[in-house]
């Protein structure tokens, strides 16, 4: 709409509106206003109006144009995380098999990138909001998905299930997160940094406290690698998880 107007008052003083609304050359209009009351200017109005009906078209069409551009908008693109390859089709251990029972969660996001929207960082106190590059599902959501898959298929030889924390459910052992960090440098470096511990179920005091801090470079300018270098290190991080929980159990 700025630029209609721009355009509007960018016109020259020679064009006038026409009785119809349309922006018509003002010489055309003074011939067609002239004829109207005199006989002998008559022929000259049915010779000059088809280049009114002409520039009254011409002025719609671009009209038209004009808006159409205003109304496109760029794709929205949507970003999922994933797991370790082969970690959803990993099978449950079930009944009296399944052993050690572990939970993961709560895992806890900083509220910055608790968004739709992925976000950029361009500075040491700036985030940006990537407008149409966004998350397929909750931030949070995804990041247990993908810890939960991951840890139960790094620990498919042992006798351990592994599954969504439940505060109701009794468990053998608990892991909890808290992700400091979940964002992208404008740079194309993406970070990850936590603090996460595991509880045992007779014990209230972590057997085990830690914090790890993981970055993967990514060409800056494709986003798609940059949430695969995300991936990666959510997956460095079920690794560490992973090794732990196997020297406890």
């Amino acid at each position: 709409m700025k630029f209609l107007n721009r355009l509007r008052n960018s016109l020259p003083r020679t064009l006038m509106r026409s009785s119809f609304g349309f922006w018509v050359p003002g010489f055309v209009k003074k011939v067609c206003d002239a004829s109207q009351g005199k006989p002998e200017t008559r022929n000259l109005k049915l010779s000059a109006a088809p280049l009114v009906l002409l520039t009254r078209l011409m002025i719609l069409a671009l009209v038209v144009l004009l808006f159409q551009g205003c109304g496109v908008s760029e794709p929205i693109r949507y970003y999922q995380l994933s797991s370790l390859p082969g970690s959803n089709k990993q099978e449950g251990v079930e009944g009296d098999k399944r052993g050690t029972i572990i939970g993961i969660g709560p895992v806890d996001i900083p509220r910055y990138v608790d968004r739709l929207q992925i976000v950029m960082r361009s500075g040491p106190n700036v985030v940006d909001l990537a407008e149409f590059d966004r998350w397929a599902e909750p931030v949070q959501t995804d990041v247990k998905r993908v810890l939960v898959e991951n840890v139960s298929h790094l620990l498919a030889g042992e006798q351990a299930a592994v599954i969504f924390w439940d505060e109701g459910l009794p468990l053998d052992y608990q892991v909890r997160i808290e992700v400091t960090r979940f964002d992208f440098e404008s740079s194309g470096e993406a970070v990850l940094s936590a603090r996460w511990n595991i509880i045992g179920k007779d014990e209230r005091k972590p057997l085990i406290l830690k914090t790890s801090r993981y970055a993967q470079k990514a060409p800056p300018d494709d986003l798609a690698l940059m949430v695969g270098a995300m991936s990666r290190n959510l997956e460095s991080l079920s690794q560490e998880i992973s090794t732990a929980l196997l020297a406890l159990l």
